[in-house]
């Protein structure tokens, strides 16, 4: 069993029970950075809001902690979005 909320896509409820998780690859709408949303919507939201000032002036900063955090996973595979939508790999 792992230490963390998360354990291979699965959310670890307060009872110790573990959901499905559904992930999501998007882009991010400032820069393009593709990640995958693993955390709820409410939870990253609340997480984001929790963040001092200082980090939440920095979209890469916002990133790197929910990263860091298990709620988003970076992905380092060269695809981008361009301002247009426009999707580009390598």
């Amino acid at each position: 069993m792992g230490k963390g909320p998360y354990d291979k896509g699965r959310l670890r409820t307060s009872e110790g029970e573990l959901t499905m998780q559904r992930e999501r690859s998007l882009h991010s709408k400032h820069g393009g950075v593709h990640f995958t949303q693993i955390g709820q919507a409410e939870e990253i939201n609340n997480f984001v809001k929790s963040l001092p000032d200082e980090k939440r002036d920095s979209l890469f900063e916002v990133m790197q902690e929910l990263h860091n955090q298990g709620l988003i996973r970076i992905e380092n595979d060269g695809e981008w979005m361009d301002p247009s939508g426009e999707q580009h790999p390598d």
